[in-house]
């Protein structure tokens, strides 16, 4: 019988002992990738038979449902993608990390800590801290930017205003249409005769998520948001010089920003669709998961379903058209901030961030990860279909478990007040 542990606090402790000979190892480069892969093959075939690599979460109590994901498919799944965002050293990153489950020999053995059980530490660790971010944050941006209005702020100086000309500067440069579907907004100055035309969202390409977080440094919004950030490091071979300063600045920067139209933006952040990179600059092809869905659909009455998408700067053909109060919001734009080396000085959404997404996308469905958080999403109403759910959402794993025993006793109690 698997196990399914209450929280995941052990696991974490079990990975940080290891840190440093993941860090030793991916620094020897006596050995090459090809033969820690080999050694991560040969590990995880072992593991996948060892009933700690499936992982359980409890959901609910009254009926009770649980939920479970294959920690070493989660694993397998990295190692075979993250070479489209974080290439050789992204790999040696989880090869290593793997192998020195396998291979480290310290204290942890002295405690009974198994070699099973630093692999399924890890992979509940990549599981809880790396992907969920990801997907907890769907639904979140709209809060942002998608729910002001495109009119003048009366005072340039407030959040409001601010947000408002972000989002009139996303609108210029994406051509006033949706980047995927080329549906039109509102607002657009010279639409086609007939054209529809919906209010689009301003969408985030990596999840707010990763930059809200309380300042507290001894917090666990804080302590988990660093956790991530140091594996996203890792995959995606980031500079270990960023910090959570930087990544929250180019979260809120608009080259990790692109207009989208409300469904379309709602399936981007559920992962149901995503961009991929072509050979040629800043063209792209759509995949989708299982089906066209929605996308498709909006796709088939502008264009061919499967016409690339290109990303460039469309200002220049509506600067002689725009009203005056759209180009007075356009001048009280403020600066973000953003000097990160990785943001296109022509703030275009950055193909660096674009190609993080995709990577999530393939491991969330090679590894079923995705099937197991929506499940369990939607069994507290976290994040409902429509993109909506819960407030305060969790931001982070370690909230998540903390709200899970409020909701479960809030359940027990119900329960009791109803059968009496």
């Amino acid at each position: 019988m698997a196990q399914s542990e209450g929280t995941t606090t052990s696991f974490l402790a079990i990975y940080i002992s290891i840190r440093d000979e993941i860090v030793q190892i991916q620094n020897d480069r006596t050995r090459s990738l090809d033969q820690l892969r080999e050694l991560l093959s040969k590990t995880l075939t072992e593991f996948s038979s060892s009933p700690l690599s499936l992982f359980q979460f409890e959901c609910g109590v009254n009926p009770m449902q649980i939920q479970s994901v294959q920690l070493d498919r989660i694993m397998s799944s990295m190692l075979n993608i993250v070479e489209a965002c974080g290439g050789s050293e992204g790999e040696r990153y989880v090869a290593s990390a793997v192998v020195a489950c396998a291979e480290t020999h310290s204290l942890e053995e002295d405690r009974g800590v198994t070699k099973s059980e630093r692999l399924r530490a890890l992979g509940v660790t990549w599981l809880t801290h790396f992907l969920f971010p990801f997907v907890v944050g769907r639904g979140r941006d709209k809060r942002s930017l998608g729910q002001y209005s495109a009119l003048v702020s009366e005072n340039k100086n407030t959040e409001e205003g601010v947000r408002i000309s972000q989002r009139n500067r996303l609108l210029l440069r994406d051509g006033f249409s949706c980047v995927a579907t080329c549906v039109l907004d509102d607002s657009h100055p010279r639409p086609d005769e007939g054209a529809a035309q919906v209010w689009l969202e301003a969408a985030r390409i990596l999840p707010l998520t990763l930059s809200d977080f309380d300042t507290d440094e001894q917090s666990d919004s804080y302590q988990s948001a660093l956790l991530t950030l140091e594996i996203l490091r890792n995959i995606a071979s980031l500079q270990n010089t960023i910090t959570l300063t930087d990544l929250a600045r180019c979260i809120n920067h608009e080259s990790n920003m692109m207009m989208l139209e409300s469904n379309t933006c709602s399936a981007f952040n559920r992962f149901e669709w995503c961009l991929k990179s072509t050979e040629e600059e800043n063209m792209y092809t759509l995949q989708y998961f299982r089906n066209t869905g929605i996308v498709g659909s909006l796709r088939s009455r502008y264009m061919d379903v499967n016409a690339p998408v290109e990303i460039k700067d469309r200002s220049a053909a509506f600067m002689f058209t725009l009203s005056s109060s759209f180009l007075r919001c356009l001048s009280h734009q403020k600066s973000s901030g953003c000097e990160h080396p990785l943001t296109p000085s022509l703030s275009l959404p950055n193909p660096y961030f674009i190609s993080i997404h995709a990577a999530l996308f393939d491991i969330l469905h090679a590894s079923s990860a995705d099937t197991f958080f929506n499940a369990m999403l939607r069994h507290y109403a976290v994040v409902t279909k429509d993109g909506h759910g819960r407030e305060p959402a969790p931001r982070c794993w370690v909230e998540f478990e903390q709200m899970k025993e409020i909701w479960d006793l809030r359940e027990v109690l119900n329960a009791s007040i109803g059968g009496g």
